[in-house]
């Protein structure tokens, strides 16, 4: 709800009209409806590649003489191994329930909840696909929604985007034959291409285009970016030509049959406002809509990328003795070319044969180039010799504008953005939404677009910059109005007493030392990972931020790579990152270790060969071995005595400083196959230096309480106030109690010193927040009329406990079960609530209370069935529905 009360006021998602060649304009659903089927069914005829007797040859014929990447027997063995219920079932429990159904009507929901049922029917369906059996038509049908794309004419078909909605039977088939085939695109995939394929993302092709701009303007070499625009690339596939690119990668007979089964007979018609058309068939493209589609696709455009790469009149920036001439994320393709009067040519022939094979079609017109570092003349040439869109100062690729410089990177990106942010907060005020909730929206929106930022460019911000804008997340989150809660109490994880609102300033760093894992990183290989390290050669990327750097290897880094370095020399330490004796601090190539540097280096070939190149790595618990062990364990020559002395010197004096202590961020640095998550965790080590002292609101509790809490006892009760339930209104009562966030009269005199900070209910005694909440006379009435309702619920005595019913303490020293005190906790949250708001005058009565649990009974209810979860719903409820009535 909330994520669509912060969606931006749009241009209502109706289709007023759509142009028609010779009728008048399309108006009513049912017209609109067919002429949208009757553009799809041209687009979908089949006929995006020409056909001839020849065709099936050439495609074989193109593809033999690319050096693709092929699978092994057992691999596509494997692949074609029948489907088992045990690999069916994480499939259906993963399920989206939200997602809406294909034609047959059947939703995600009704799999998840009937899994356990469902699944051996549908594993023998499944398995009888990869057999070769045709799935029924009814199957394969398929309901198109058309969605607008941005800045576009809005009634033209070419304007909307088709997602299919195919029935989810079907959908999990694809799904899991998607699952079985992910796991071989790393391998059978060039890394230029990073869209939809595990461990590979879009910040891996921006920052290796910024390394590119740097290494241009350095070599002067020059060069253009040219983005190509691929004319519905999806739908434009054709399916000869698919069938033999996954013969050529290996695929295997078994698995293609398994896939051809989505595309024996496949039809679609089109849903808009209430009408739908008559259905047609399917007979190209891959399904926008279907897990498999996107993996399909990338192996499909695999060919066109290996041919430019080794085609010897396409050239692109040179680094060392490489070319790196394109970057993909699935369609969007960004070519950086030097020699382009003779590399353009030549692509637009790859690009013309390919697309007779294959369907695939450029829109030149509309791909975009941008000057590097090209000469006047030669872009006047250009210009005139063909017909893309000359970008003058900027070139969007990715949702990044590239420009020319690397300097002018900030400027081009970060201004907007923030501009829209702060428009999009102005906005956001005039909403009604609750203060957890503008916490919330903030995370949920604002903190995406600039994580992407982040993580995308690699480059230095502007000091104030990330200050003023916490600053306005602040007021937002505040309304202007002054703090009742410390910022470094808010910024803490709830499991530390805070509500994790967002410190830009650490996501910043979070997001530029994942660049750091990735160094390290067992992933695969990344392209901008090898152009940062070929840029150091002789010295190993990822040695570089444990030891020293000679003034001569700082001079070969490029600005991203120094760039992370900074931030990394500016945390390591004060953020317990590492220690001055880190287990990865490097022997080889280390300036403080001169013996085994340069060319006396190379006398440490047996320690190189046996893997003993960082201190962690010789170490034995904690100790440098004697140099018996070496003998018997590692059968060590005599000759190596001098440089096992060597290093017994120089650890030994390492040890003196420290023993080595491996903190979790080396942890992470060492064990990371995949940087999935890793801003998140690193922003957790980060964070972890200021959470070493407890919340200051703790110490005042347990002064009203007249008792010490453990720290596990204030960690369940911050798990108990954020987890009670996922209605906002409810936590944030919970956790406003709990940081203390209630103005109470002591407290306002200290703001307003003419008041008498007296209890504004009359009973003469001073207001302190504890009083207001549990010892004033008429309250402690209210608590114990409150706690006997509960004990009725309950058939239990549950006395009157200011833990309990203040902090939802989850202690069950009166004897409670768990649904009981998630009831108990429930109750006395509706009270809370009712005193709140009658804060500055009498009390709620208790059909007020009553009248506020039924209300939080219901909402819970209603959010069970959302998401399938009545039967605990009901648990926790059910003592209050037997004793109460409605």
């Amino acid at each position: 709800m909330l994520a669509r009360k912060l969606r931006a006021l749009r241009k209502r998602n109706s289709i007023a009209k759509i142009q028609r060649s010779e009728n008048p304009p399309a108006v009513t659903p049912s017209e609109i409806a067919e002429e949208f089927a009757r553009y799809y069914t041209k687009l979908y005829d089949g006929t995006t590649a020409p056909s001839d007797n020849q065709k099936l040859q050439k495609i074989r014929s193109f593809l033999e003489q690319l050096p693709l990447r092929t699978l092994s027997r057992p691999q596509a063995n494997e692949l074609a191994t029948p489907i088992t219920t045990e690999e069916l079932l994480p499939v259906l429990k993963d399920l989206r329930i939200a997602k809406a159904p294909g034609p047959d009507g059947f939703s995600p929901l009704y799999y998840k909840k009937f899994r356990t049922q469902l699944a051996p029917l549908l594993t023998n369906m499944y398995n009888g696909f990869l057999e070769g059996k045709t799935p029924p038509t009814e199957l394969l049908a398929a309901s198109i929604v058309v969605i607008p794309k941005e800045g576009k004419d809005p009634s033209a078909c070419a304007s909307y985007r088709p997602i299919s909605l195919l029935n989810v039977d079907m959908k999990i088939y694809a799904k899991v034959l998607a699952t079985r085939l992910s796991r071989h695109l790393p391998s059978l995939v060039h890394p230029d291409q990073v869209g939809f394929i595990p461990s590979r993302g879009a910040p891996d092709n921006i920052r290796r285009t910024v390394n590119l701009l740097s290494i241009a303007h350095a070599t002067k070499q020059p060069s253009l970016l040219l983005s190509l625009d691929a004319e519905k690339a999806f739908d434009r596939v054709d399916w000869t030509y698919l069938w033999e690119v996954l013969r050529r990668f290996g695929v295997g007979e078994g698995m293609i049959r398994g896939i051809r089964a989505l595309y024996t007979s496949p039809s679609a018609s089109v849903m808009t406002m209430g009408g739908r058309s008559r259905p047609f068939d399917i007979l190209n493209g891959t399904r926008q809509g279907c897990p498999l589609s996107p993996l399909l696709f990338a192996l499909c455009l695999e060919p066109l990328a290996e041919q430019i790469r080794g085609h010897p009149d396409i050239s692109g920036i040179a680094v060392g003795n490489k070319n790196y001439k394109l970057s993909l994320f699935a369609d969007d393709i960004l070519l950086t070319i030097t020699r382009p009067l003779v590399s353009l040519p030549n692509l637009y022939g790859c690009l013309s044969s390919f697309g007779a094979l294959s369907g695939y079609k450029i829109n030149i017109t509309k791909s975009e180039a941008l000057n590097i570092s090209l000469p006047p003349e030669v872009v006047t040439h250009l210009r005139e010799s063909f017909t893309f869109r000359w970008c003058p100062h900027r070139l969007q690729y990715l949702g990044i504008y590239l420009t020319a410089q690397v300097p002018q990177l900030y400027t081009s990106n970060y201004p907007d953005m923030i501009k829209h942010i702060k428009s999009l907060l102005r906005q956001w005020s005039s909403y009604s939404i609750s203060w957890m909730g503008r916490i919330y929206a903030l995370k949920m929106t604002a903190l995406p677009k600039l994580l992407y930022l982040f993580r995308t460019l690699p480059i230095p911000i502007p000091p104030t910059v990330l200050p003023d804008l916490q600053s306005v997340f602040y007021r937002y989150i505040w309304q202007g109005k002054k703090p009742r809660v410390s910022r470094l109490i808010l910024r803490r994880p709830k499991i530390h007493g805070g509500l994790a609102a967002p410190d830009l300033a650490l996501y910043y760093k979070s997001a530029q030392l994942t660049q750091i894992l990735q160094w390290s990183s067992r992933r695969g290989r990344v392209c901008w990972v090898d152009i940062e390290n070929d840029h150091v050669a002789p010295s190993c990327l990822s040695q570089i931020p444990w030891r020293q750097i000679s003034a001569a290897e700082r001079g070969r880094l490029l600005p991203t790579t120094t760039h992370s370095l900074d931030i990394w020399s500016k945390v390591k330490y004060c953020m317990s990152l590492t220690t001055t004796t880190s287990g990865l601090l490097p022997l080889r190539d280390n300036p403080l270790f001169p013996p085994w540097t340069g060319e006396e280096g190379r006398a440490f070939a047996w320690w190189l060969g046996k893997g003993f190149t960082t201190l962690g790595a010789v170490l034995l618990q904690g100790k440098f071995p004697r140099w018996e062990y070496f003998r018997e364990s590692h059968d060590i020559p005599l000759r190596e005595f001098h440089r096992y002395s060597q290093l017994r010197h120089f650890v030994s004096s390492r040890l003196n400083i420290g023993t080595p202590v491996e903190t979790t961020f080396e942890r992470l640095v060492m064990r990371s196959s995949s940087t999935a998550g890793a801003i998140s965790q690193i922003y957790s080590l980060l964070l972890r230096p200021s959470l070493e002292r407890p919340c200051s609101y703790q110490l005042l509790w347990e002064t009203d309480l007249c008792r010490q809490l453990t720290s596990e006892e204030w960690v369940a009760i911050k798990e108990s106030s954020m987890g009670i339930t996922t209605c906002t209104l409810i936590k944030e009562n919970c956790y406003k109690l709990l940081s203390r966030w209630y103005l109470d009269p002591v407290r306002l005199q200290k703001i307003y010193p003419t008041l008498t900070g007296l209890c504004t209910r009359g009973c003469g005694k001073r207001g302190t927040f504890y009083h207001m909440w549990w010892e004033c006379g008429m309250v402690i009435v209210l608590w114990s009329t409150v706690f006997a309702m509960i004990s009725r619920a309950l058939d239990l005595p549950v006395p009157p406990d200011p833990a309990l019913a203040l902090l939802n303490s989850p202690s069950r020293r009166h004897g409670l079960s768990r649904p009981s005190l998630r009831l108990a906790h429930r109750i006395c949250t509706a009270t809370r609530i009712c005193i709140a708001r009658s804060w500055k005058r009498e009390l709620p009565s208790l059909p007020e209370i009553v009248a506020k649990v039924w209300y939080i009974y219901k909402m819970e209810r209603l959010t069970a069935q959302l998401h399938d979860t009545l039967q605990q719903c009901t648990k926790i409820w059910e003592p209050w529905l037997s004793t109460q009535t409605i």
